[in-house]
């Protein structure tokens, strides 16, 4: 099967499950996304508890009937006696598994492992142990609840150059095998207007104008480099500072590394405050975009008449400028402008953003 984006790998899991699936593709790209969400979202099908176990203060007040576990290892930070380690028992001695992994073979519990970057493990008795669980659902012996599911990520060796890709044995003993790519443009927004959290939208100009900075693969070793979970921390980032010119290229270099920061200066450089819908004839077409990004971020506060009002103006210089201003504001603006008379021409555009 050819590569899928995020959402697709995410509709892949919802209709065959996600037991005894390997999920492979370029760091960054949203696999780790994709399988959080799929635990979320099924503890909520099941009317379960949503519940991290990494997060858990107590195991022993977690009521197996109520309650969805979800368990993230991130395998090269793993060592052996993380997993399982022999331990006196009586005369003797057993192996014995740390609290939150023998939660998972109580009988009853329900929920999901995730073992991410399984691929990236230097250790050969940690990949020994990872592989056994994730596609026997055995730790050391013990045998993880029927009604857990076990998944796992991680890199193909081009994509990394610490890449263990699994011998085709052990591979055609996974279920499913689902490539994932990056996701294009209007997914990613989709996905950050989802996640609640302030974000800047010159970010997406920048894709938008550039959409080959979406990923690409580092160019120095010692230097970080962009891919879709970085454009996102840097969205985030931008947001809360509030920073522009010099300082938010600064802060772009930290986070999606020199180069692709310095083709997203034009981008980050003027002052949002300074952009104003008057200039629009004036700009060419990345100045445009930028500005139609910060406005977005305004449309939310405007009311009804204001919001028509500006999406006709915005419209008269072409209905494409109209259809980017409501993508990055996010479906509730959308949904807010469907009682004006202009968008209605707009809203198919918009079809597979909504759907």
């Amino acid at each position: 099967m050819d590569a899928v984006g995020p959402g697709e790998a995410r509709r892949i899991l919802d209709r065959y499950g996600a037991d005894r699936v390997l999920l492979v593709g370029p760091p960054g790209v949203g696999k780790s996304t994709v399988v959080r969400s799929y635990a979320e979202d099924s503890a909520s099908r099941e009317g379960l508890e949503f519940v991290d176990l990494s997060e858990a203060r107590s195991l022993e007040d977690l009521d197996t009937d109520s309650t969805y576990a979800f368990l993230h290892i991130y395998a090269p930070l793993v060592r052996a006696e993380d997993l399982a380690f022999i331990a006196r028992r009586g005369e003797g001695y057993d192996w014995t598994l740390p609290s939150r992994l023998a939660y998972l073979t109580r009988p009853g519990v329900r929920g999901l492992v995730f073992i991410d970057e399984i691929t990236n493990v230097a250790l050969p008795e940690v990949q020994t142990i990872l592989f056994s669980m994730v596609l026997d659902k055995r730790v050391a012996y013990n045998r993880l609840s029927s009604g857990v599911e076990v998944v796992a990520a991680g890199n193909s060796p081009r994509d990394s150059p610490v890449s263990q890709w699994p011998p085709p044995p052990l591979l055609d003993r996974f279920r499913l095998l689902i490539r994932v790519k990056p996701p294009d443009l209007e997914e990613w927004v989709s996905w950050m207007n989802s996640v609640g959290r302030p974000w800047d939208r010159r970010v997406a100009a920048v894709l938008k104008v550039k959409p080959v900075l979406m990923y690409r693969p580092p160019e120095d070793e010692e230097d970080k480099f962009p891919t879709p979970r970085s454009w996102s921390q840097l969205a985030w980032e931008l947001a809360k500072t509030g920073a522009h010119g010099d300082e938010a290229v600064r802060i772009a270099a930290m986070v999606v590394g020199r180069r692709a920061a310095e083709e997203a200066r034009q981008f980050l450089q003027p002052d949002p405050a300074s952009l104003d819908l008057s200039t629009f004839p004036r700009l060419d077409e990345r100045e445009r975009l930028t500005l139609l990004s910060v406005e977005a971020g305004r449309l939310a506060s405007q009311d009804v008449v204001e919001l028509c009002r500006t999406l006709e103006k915005v419209g008269s210089y072409g209905a494409h400028y109209a259809v980017w201003l409501l993508m990055l504001s996010g479906v509730d603006t959308v949904e807010a402008a469907r009682s004006c008379s202009y968008v209605e021409d707009l809203l198919s555009r918009l079809s597979s953003y909504l759907g």
